[in-house]
């Protein structure tokens, strides 16, 4: 059950119909799914004492869930001010003393602040992580809604250029993530690869990816998108395995490692396959597709 569903669910069964049923005394009742306040009066309104003491759990689970709720936030709002702090509070102390304690700490949040201080910095990579994991435009420091936010959870952080992230922050997040695929393959000791060429409609780009598929220090199945390499050129099986190729070196990775390429079964492509000196098979769905195109 999630956080935010009614806790007056646990004294009913749902039946086949939709309707909820007491467990105590098996009335039905017809409910949408989210209004509740009829279940909630059944049980407060009966005047067995099963149904009293159901109510009571009820109105403690509310108590204990708006305890937890307040919990929550207040932790929230002090990881929130740990970051965000502004200014920090004035101890009390006499005139002298105040004032010698509190320039180096307002010192020190300036400096924090700074375009190259800690705080900004963590920021910075923050934002991001954030364009990178989402999925979004680096254009998006440029929108002034997202400026706003900023200045309202930050007003010390002065936002970088779109420039910025995209010459300086995102191959540096690039760089770290590429190191860390690397460190971690180097630690399986068989990989198999998925690959596959996609070309656009107008025939004015390709693109050739190789996927590894391993099992990690777990046993657990995973997969890592290597690359997409623009093709240039002919798409011939010299070329194809050329990038291939490149692909493994860059990450290091030894062809005594590679259990099999999963290709196309194109020709190109077995032949490619067989230019790098490795096992492969053919994709299963794509010999479907090549029958359903020779038949029809």
């Amino acid at each position: 059950m999630s956080k935010n569903s009614s806790l007056v669910w646990n004294h009913f069964t749902k039946l086949p119909s939709g309707t909820r049923k007491c467990k105590l005394c098996g009335k039905e009742f017809t409910t949408d799914g989210h209004n509740t306040s009829q279940l909630v009066k059944h049980l407060e309104r009966a005047k067995d004492e099963a149904h009293i003491a159901e109510f009571k759990k009820f109105e403690e689970g509310k108590r204990k869930r708006k305890h937890e709720n307040e919990m929550s936030l207040e932790e929230d709002q002090e990881r929130a001010q740990e970051f965000f702090v502004v200014a920090p509070k004035r101890p009390k102390l006499d005139v002298d003393s105040n004032a010698n304690l509190i320039q180096p700490t307002l010192k020190q949040l300036n400096t924090d602040w700074n375009p190259d201080g800690p705080k900004a910095k963590q920021l910075d990579r923050l934002i991001m992580e954030m364009i990178a994991t989402d999925i979004r435009p680096l254009s998006i420091v440029e929108n002034e809604g997202f400026q706003r936010v900023l200045n309202f959870i930050a007003p010390k952080y002065k936002l970088k250029s779109r420039s910025y992230f995209t010459t300086s922050l995102l191959p540096q997040l690039y760089n770290r993530m590429k190191n860390k695929v690397k460190d971690m393959l180097k630690n399986v000791n068989f990989l198999s690869f998925t690959c596959d060429a996609w070309t656009s409609k107008c025939n004015e780009h390709s693109l050739l990816s190789l996927t590894a598929h391993f099992l990690d220090s777990n046993f657990k199945p995973s997969f890592l998108v290597l690359a997409a390499k623009p093709i240039e050129g002919r798409h011939t099986a010299a070329n194809l395995s050329d990038l291939i190729d490149k692909v493994l070196r860059e990450y290091e990775i030894d062809h005594k490692k590679i259990h099999l390429i999963l290709r196309d079964a194109a020709s190109t492509m077995r032949a490619c396959t067989h230019i790098l000196l490795v096992d492969s098979e053919d994709c299963f769905a794509h010999l479907l597709q090549l029958v359903h195109l020779f038949i029809f």
